[in-house]
């Protein structure tokens, strides 16, 4: 098992390795809608659905990966993907699993939280479909928590 993990430093999300060593990065749009991907073989985009549900990778046409809960593609890949994601309060898990390959993210509901990833089996790309893995779930989480605050908003400034 490969173990990874992502922390915001300098206004990007860094995925490194368990040595420390940085192997990809994220720049992400404060909603958590979109942004970039950086690994070694260059910069791919990467944004959600309106529900944060759905996570592309790659151009529009030709897609490098796909999560989603209907069937996930990773461009390489022969085997069929499946995407699992759930959220609560206390903490975001997702699972990507493609044969016996297995793509396990967790993050903590509580703010700052970083990101770990357990990766067992061969990907395609394994720095990016990481990553993609993992914005899956911050992008979540930050959908629950803009979602939490407009009503909040909404509540707290009716009329009197």
């Amino acid at each position: 098992m490969t173990v990874y993990t992502v922390s915001k430093s300098g206004g990007a999300h860094r995925l490194t390795d368990a040595g420390g060593n940085q192997v990809a990065a994220l720049r992400a749009h404060w909603s958590m809608r979109g942004g970039e991907i950086e690994t070694a073989e260059g910069r791919f985009p990467i944004w959600t659905d309106r529900g944060y549900q759905s996570v592309t990778v790659g151009p529009r046409e030709a897609p490098l990966v796909v999560l989603d809960g209907r069937g996930a593609r990773i461009a390489g890949l022969s085997a069929p993907a499946r995407w699992e994601l759930r959220g609560d309060r206390r903490r975001y898990d997702a699972v990507l699993s493609a044969g016996g390959s297995r793509i396990e993210v967790h993050q903590s509901a509580r703010m700052g939280a970083d990101v770990r990833a357990e990766v067992t089996g061969a990907w395609p790309r394994p720095e990016l479909v990481v990553l993609a893995a993992c914005f899956g779930v911050m992008s979540v989480r930050r959908g629950h928590n803009l979602r939490a605050l407009a009503v909040v908003g909404a509540i707290s400034h009716g009329p009197r």
